[in-house]
Order: C-alpha cells, then structure tokens, then sequence
C-alpha cells in the first residue's frame, strides 16, 4: 500500500471551493510550501468571475508577451495543487480501502477510488459546466430555424418577432456556452494535473519502500514507464474522460429533437445509427487498449535496454559493442512499431468514424424522411443540419475519451499492481541493542530473497560486531558475502532468528552508486553537513565499526568466512598494516584552479516553431518533406471540397432548385455522401501511413546517433534520466499523440477553412467584419503562442529531473534506505513534482484561456452573419442564410478545437525538435573490425601501449 508518509490537509477542499478561492491569501500549513507573496499563484485568491474566465492569468500572459518567460518569472503552484496535499487525500483513501477490503476479503484497493477522493470536487463542477454547455448548444439550431422563419414572415419557437432580436440572442447563447465548456475543460485539466502528480508520486513513494523480493518481479524499465508514460495516459482520461459521459447525454437530446422536427421514426432511426457508430467507437477502444498493453510491455524492455546501455556506456564503448547493442534496440523496435501501426490504424478508423459521423447522421436523417412520403423544405433541412453538426464535437471528442479511458483502466491497473507489491518490513525479530554493547548481533537467524524460495539464501547466522573493529567476510563468488551486508540494512526477508542494530549506518554498495549532481549536491550524508576532523574523528572512534567484503582478507580486527550461505568461522586477525597514498613515477599531476561544472543545463529553445520543423518531421521517413507536404494539402483539399458538396446540394434540394423527383434528388444526395467518405478515408490513412514511417526511422536515426557521442563531452555532462526521458516520453509523444492530433488538427483546419469562406461566400460584407476579428485573433493567439510555447518548454525541461530521480533511486534504493534519506528524497521528489506541476498546469491554463478567447470572437461572427442575414433577406434568400448561419455555427465548438489541437501539435513538435537535437552530436567514429591480421596495415601497432601527451581532464 502507499506510504502514509504525510497526513491529508485537515481542510479538504470543497465543491464551492472549486470555483470560489478564499481571498486572502491562505495560511501555511505543514502541508503547504512556503511560497514568497509575489510568486503567489493569483489563482489562490482569484474570485468566482476571474476563476470561470480565466482572467487571473492575464498578467502572466503580459509578462510572456513582452519577454520569454523563465523559471523565475512563473507564479508558483496553488496550494490546493501542491503534491503534498493530493497525496495525503489519495493515501487516505487506499487506507479506508485497504481496511475494509479486509474485513471484505477482497483483492485489493481500487487506483481509481483514491484518484476519484484527490479530484472529484474538480470534477463535479465541471459536469455541471458541461451540460450547461450542451444545452445552450443545443439551442443555437433552434434559434437559426428561427431566423430563418423570420426571413420568411413566419412565428417562430421563441415569439421574438425582431429577427435582430434572434440574432443577438444566438450571438449571446454561443458566448455563454462558450465560456461554460471552456471553464469545465479547464477544471478537468486542473484535476488530469493533480492525477498525474499522485501517480508519479505514488510510484515515488512505492520505490522507496519496495522489498528486494518484489524488485526481482519487475524492471526499471517497468517502473520508468509507470512514471513517465502512464501517468499520461491518466492524466489524459481525466482531462477528457468526462466525454464519456457527456457525449451519449448529448446524442439521447438531439435524437429527441430530431424526432420531434421531423417524424419519430426518423428519431428512431438516427439512435440506432448513433448507437452503431458509438457501440462501434468503444468496441474498437477495446482493441486499442490491448494494443496499447502491449506496447507498453515492449516499450518498458526498450527503455529498460536503453536505460542500462546508457549507465553501461563505457563498458560497450570499450569493447566497441555499439553496433550489436543498436541492432538489439532496432529489433525490439521494429516490433513496437508493428504494433504501433495497428494500433495508430484502429485509432484512425475511430477518428473517421467519428468525424463523419454528422455527415451520415444527416443522410439517415433525410433518406428516412423522404422515404416516409415527405417533402424537404429549407427551415427543417438547416435545422436538421445545424442539430446534427451540434454533435460533431461530442463525437470527436468522444472517440478520443473512449481510447484515453480504455488505456488509463491498463495503466492504472499496472499502477494497482504495482502499489500492493511487497514493501520492506520492519522485522519482528529485530531488537535495538543497548548502549555500550555490539553495534551488529545476529543470532540464529535465517534469511531469503524470496518469500516462497524452498531454501533460505542465509542460515543459521550467529555473529556481533564489537564498536572500534574493522570486520571483513571473505568467501567466493556466490557464498552470501553481499547478501550478508544486505541482511544487516534489512533488505532480506528473515525468516527466523534475530537481528539487532544500534546506531546509524553507512554503506558503499558493491556498485558504486553515483547521482548525475554536482559534488556539493552528492554529499548528503551527515545530517547537518558537518566536516568530520581528526579530533571529532578520535572521539568517536570507539562508537564505529566497520564491516567489508572481499575474496581475500587482510588489515582487519576479525574475520568472517561464510561458505554456502553460513558463516564458518570468526577469528582475530593481526594488527592493521600502516596504510599509504602511492604516487606514480614519470608524471606530473596539476589541478586546475578553475572552478567547473560538469553537468550542463538542458537546451531549451525559444521562440516558435518552424514550419521547417514540420518538413523535417516529415522527411525523418526518408522521402522529399516538401513533396509530401504539397501531396497532403492537395489531398484534405479535394475531400474537403466535397464534404461541403454534399451540403450545398442539400441546400439546392430543400429550396426546390434541382429539377430531379425528391427519390431522384435522394439518391444522388447519398452517391454524394458515400463518394466524400471514401475520399476522407483515403486523405487520412495516408497521412497517418506517413508518420509511421517517420515514427519508425525517427527513433532508428537518433539512437545511433546518441550510442556514437563521446563520453567525455555528451555522456559525462548529461544525465541518464535526460537522455532516457527524450527516448521514453518524448518518443512516445511523437509516436501516439502526435500522428492522431495532427490528423485532427488537419480535418478542422480544412473544416474550419470551408466555414469561413462558405459564411462568406453566403454574405460578401461579412468580409469587412474578417479584418477586425482577424486582428483580434492574430493578437490573441501571439500573445497565447509566446507564452504557451515557453510553459511547455519549460514543462518538458522539469519533467527530466523527477524522471532522472525515479531512475537513479531504483537502482540506488539500498543505499537511500541505509543511510535512512527515505524522507529527504520523498521531500525532494515533492519538490520536483510541485515545479513541473507549476509550469503545466500554466500552460493547460494558457491553453483554455486562449480557447475562450477564440470562442468569444467565434460568437460575434455568429452574431454579425444573423444580422447580416436579417439585413439583406431581400437579396439574399433564405436558403443561402440558412447554409451561411449553419456553417457559422460550426464555429463555436470546432474553431476553438482547430486552434488547441494546432497549439497541441505545435507544443508536442517540442518533443521531436528534443529528439532531433541528438542529431547534431558529435561522432567518435565508426569502429571497424578486421577479419584477420594480414588485413591490418604495415603501420599498424603490433604491441599495446598507453601514452598520455598534454592531456587535460
């Protein structure tokens, strides 16, 4: 179970306490970090308005805009965020859990429940926000119908008789739903933020309590991925999880709507499509997140095999093993982009599924209705077309939702797994010795590695260390010396006996454990940091005693021989040899008055990204990135094209202006349809084939690249867990995320692209209101891009260092745990989590800040092409407002997920340009090995020999 290392706040938050910040700033508790009060996140005593419009960001934004933001110039995170906190609500709940799955005889604590206890007031109210937000939505086609009966003199729903009464109303609806789902995605945001830091430190804390025999069940690899790859995947369910839930409600209304517009059965009719097209959607989730699974598997052994080629980077140099090692990590490879490909192809079909999916509700819709003997008009084909494009977004997001569920349920039962996994046990046979007695005594004691092991790995251990000796056991390989040493720190499972231990305890691991810090950062034992002297030395010299392993004894007080698990024998030795620095003949040694640093700083760019970061993307598959760039733009152009085909004959069909029988007229409509689907299905499976390749020969390129980087200039001065992190998460942001946002971000461009030139077309003088809101908009979004671009970068440079510390404690957990630094490096990883929390949670922020905007510029086109309409009804026919007002509407929901998926895109495209980085590194050198001597030149060395010559280190 997790360590219940903190307490949960006293206070928890509350559902009110969501939206409505105390205004005072809040008093430090032993669970808050102070934070100086102008780094103070505003949003700790921001009122209700500035919370729900996201104005408390404001000044941030400005700040960003005039200069790059820094570590230094971004607020600290809410209190209510703070890692501390969310952990002691999380650790709360698997305790209540775990106690009464006790009494229950269940398996075990559900991951979900305690996530559910840390976030669920979040989540609450952004419900709530939600179907605010879908019932306004689902007002907005009711209201075009109602414009349109007012071009044409008739009542309407409302009994508003000034049509620029309707259209200030519509204008004032697609504001207000605006602002309410951009306020929930911002709460499920906030709260994917939270459940990502309580996973990582979850499995933080986990690691520094796991048992030795429950390590050997697992790998580090394993245990990187947990923190690094799915932590996202739970973050990811949280922030659009709800869609789940929210886009079946919406369906259920507009089914309703439809019916009740049109005929009951043609209501009937769009639920048992809606009901295929979902049952689809989420049969398919289910294939994806098997996929997903094993992908997980074989990406935890690649990063496992990255993890220790990098830690053993000097041994493969060496022996200049480069080549065999990267062939090893290609294969494993290959294999994880087989089963990307199948997996990115069924995530595919989703997403065509999904975004068409108003286009065949739409042919259900009329192809039922006509065949019911009825007659198409223009108020009951807008009005069907505006309800039906209502859904788009709850499809399209639905299908995401149900894919990041399905692989958040993997992952957090992984996670579920690996949280009750066997910790290290305070034994019941352990007594603390007194005073002035032996510092180490065992007695009969048996210990294992693992619990249901046949034998005991040590048996019947009886031996003391006395304070003032030097004790040293000697044996062969495999007789129990280190095992010995590791029973003693209470690594082992004990089965019998006892152990007693006074005092602290030092301990030098076999493998030297070595942290990628500075020098002064690496000393951390002694307390309070004290330089120990020659007379503090003298004085505690009879309170120390020393213990060490080797194949052979000398210069000792006793000696211990252990054979096949059982120590034989324990006698005195003689007197210590004197001891003395040896110094090398032939040579001078100077020491550079210099002061260095070995560890660089990460490369962080500034600025934004090219669009010769994307043909470079794209040319990673090995082919022409322009030609493949001008082949996409033609392709989404042609099936955009006749995706809005379909919807102008539908427009020329209502008003009676095709000379065809309405069967006639229908079954064109559907040859329409069907040829525009086929089309859309072809622009996307070839781009997704695209960034397979690029995916697959992206990570192919840069491996070599990184295995043939010197040591003294790339691997001495860089952290494992930076480079590990660049080839598990970035990786797998370009792999995943990257291929199926683009596409998306594709469709909506293209989407988005036709809407305003359709509302135009509609309306010529809606031109002139492009030039003030375009200017709006290009303002926005370089004030949201600038700083935007500078919170991910940041986000991607903090996330290295709890990563790097995730790697570096796992594999240096015995010596944390002997040297009894559990706490600080439990603090340390708080610390760690709470300053890369701050800079994502800022840039989710930025991003649900810069959706509103774009939504509420959104809702006065809207407003202006129903007044344009109103105005110009005489010239302009209600068919042509009706295609316009349509299309309009569009807008609200999709232009602001056009702009965050561009801005998501652009943001994971920092992933690749970190990758890509390794591309510049410097090479040693290809090795070549001879066949057979007579193949070496004359000049060749026939003896070996090591010379230094002026070499500077």
């Amino acid at each position: 179970m997790p360590p219940q290392h903190r307490a949960a706040d006293p206070e928890p938050d509350t559902v009110a306490g969501v939206f409505h910040e105390l205004r005072s700033p809040h008093t430090t508790t032993q669970n808050d970090t102070p934070v100086h009060e102008d780094k103070a996140s505003p949003l700790d005593s921001a009122n209700l308005l500035s919370v729900a419009t996201i104005w408390w960001l404001q000044p941030l934004l400005r700040r960003g805009y005039n200069a790059p933001l820094t570590e230094d110039s971004v607020w600290e995170l809410p209190k209510k965020d703070q890692s501390r906190r969310l952990q002691g609500r999380f650790d709360d709940s698997w305790t209540h859990q775990a106690r009464t799955l006790i009494k229950k005889k269940y398996n075990r604590p559900n991951v979900n429940v305690a996530l559910w206890a840390a976030t669920k007031d979040k989540i609450a109210v952004a419900t709530g926000l939600y179907m605010l937000s879908a019932s306004l939505t689902l007002l907005q086609p009711f209201l075009i119908k109602a414009i349109l009966e007012s071009l044409e003199g008739e009542r309407n729903l409302f009994g508003i008789s000034s049509g620029y009464g309707l259209a200030v109303f519509l204008g004032c609806v697609a504001f207000c739903g605006a602002t309410a789902i951009n306020s929930a995605q911002f709460l499920t945001a906030r709260a994917g933020c939270n459940a990502r830091m309580v996973v990582i430190n979850s499995v933080f804390q986990k690691i520094l309590r796991l048992s030795a025999t429950a390590r050997r069940t697992m790998n580090s690899g394993e245990v990187v991925t947990l923190a690094g790859v799915d932590s996202e995947r739970v973050m990811e369910a949280y922030t659009i999880g709800l869609w789940c839930l929210i886009s079946p409600v919406i369906l259920i209304a507009v089914c309703i709507l439809i019916g009740t517009q049109m005929d009951v059965y043609v209501g009937l009719a769009v639920a048992v499509t809606s009901v295929a097209i979902m049952f689809g959607a989420f049969t398919t989730s289910k294939h994806i997140g098997i996929y997903r699974r094993r992908i997980s598997t074989i990406s935890a052994n690649r990063v496992k095999l990255t993890n220790e080629v990098l830690l053993g980077i000097r041994v493969i140099k060496f022996y200049a093993w480069e080549d065999s090692i990267n062939d090893t990590i290609r294969e494993i490879r290959g294999q994880e982009v087989a089963l990307m490909r199948r997996y990115n192809y069924l995530r595919l079909t989703n997403a065509v599924l999904m975004f068409l999916a108003p286009t065949i509700l739409n042919m259900v819709c009329f192809v039922v209705y006509i065949l019911l003997g009825n007659t198409l008009d223009v108020a009951t084909a807008f009005v069907i077309l505006a309800l039906t494009n209502s859904c788009k977004m709850a499809f399209s997001i639905f299908a995401n939702a149900s894919v990041a569920v399905s692989e958040a349920i993997t992952s957090t039962g992984r996670l579920s797994d690996f949280l009750v996994a066997g910790e290290v046990e305070e034994s019941a046979h352990q007594l603390n010795l007194e005073h002035g007695k032996a510092v180490v005594s065992f007695q009969d004691a048996d210990f294992q590695w693992v619990e249901d092991s046949p034998a005991p790995t040590l048996s019947n251990i009886t031996f003391t260390l006395q304070p003032g000796t030097l004790t040293v056991v000697v044996g062969p390989v495999g007789s129990g010396k280190s095992s010995l040493v590791n029973a003693i720190l209470g690594e082992m499972h004990q089965l019998r006996g006892t152990r007693q231990v006074r005092g602290d305890v030092a301990y030098a691991s076999q493998q030297a454990w070595i942290q990628n810090l500075t020098f002064a950062d690496r000393v951390l034992v002694m307390s309070e940091g004290q330089i120990v002297g020659d007379g503090t030395l003298e004085r505690l010299k009879g309170e120390f005693s020393f213990l060490a392993t080797s194949p052979r004894g000398k210069t000792m007080d006793t000696l211990e021989e252990p054979e096949q698990g059982e120590v034989k024998q324990e006698r005195e030795q003689q007197q210590p040899t004197e001891s003395a620095l040896t110094k090398d003949e032939g040579g001078d040694v100077k020491m550079s008055k210099t002061p260095k640093k070995l560890i660089v700083e990460e490369d962080r760019r500034v600025g934004s990204v090219r669009m010769k970061t994307y043909v470079k993307y794209l040319a990673a598959s090995e082919w022409n990135g322009y030609i493949l760039t001008a082949t996409i733009l033609i392709l989404f152009t042609v099936a955009q094209v006749s995706l809005f085909f379909c919807d102008w004959f539908l427009s020329q069909w209502s008003k009676g202006a095709v000379d065809l029988s309405q069967k006639n007229s229908m079954a064109v409509y559907v040859g329409i349809v069907v040829a525009s689907l086929i089309l859309t299905f072809i622009r996307c499976v070839y781009y997704m084939e695209i960034c397979m390749r690029c995916s697959g020969k992206l990570h192919f390129n840069y491996i070599r690249k990184v295995l043939g980087a010197p040591v003294t200039t790339f691997f001495d001065v860089t952290p494992v867990g930076r480079i590990l992190n660049r080839f598990s998460r970035d990786l797998d942001q370009v792999d995943n995320p990257l291929p199926y946002f683009s596409l998306w971000m594709m469709l909506y461009i293209f989407q988005m692209s036709s809407a305003f030139i359709v509302c135009a077309a509609a309306d010529p003088y809606v031109l002139i209101l492009y030039i003030p809101v375009g200017y709006a908009f290009m303002f926005t979004i370089r004030v949201y891009q600038s700083s935007a671009r500078e919170l991910k970068r940041l986000d991607s440079t903090s996330r290295s260092p709890f990563l790097n510390l995730v790697s570096e404690t796992i594999s240096g957990i015995e010596t944390v745990r002997a040297y009894k630094m559990v706490d600080q490096f439990s603090s340390h990883c708080e610390a760690l989590l709470n300053n890369n929390a701050k800079f994502f949670l800022l840039f989710q922020s930025s991003s649900r800040w810069f959706a509103m905007r774009t939504d509420w510029l959104v809702s006065v086109i809207i407003a202006a092409v129903a007044i344009l309409a109103i105005a110009t009804k005489s010239s302009l026919g209600a068919a042509v407002a009706g295609l316009g007002l349509t299309y309009a509407s569009q807008l609200t929901s999709s232009f602001q997920r056009m702009t965050t998926l561009t801005t998501q895109v652009e943001n994971i495209m920092t992933c690749f340009e970190r990758i890509a980085h390794y591309g510049s590194l410097d090479e040693e050198g290809y090795t070549r090995t001879a066949s057979n001597k007579d193949s070496l030149s004359v000049d060749w060395p026939r003896t070996g020999a090591v010379v230094f010559e002026n070499v500077s280190m």
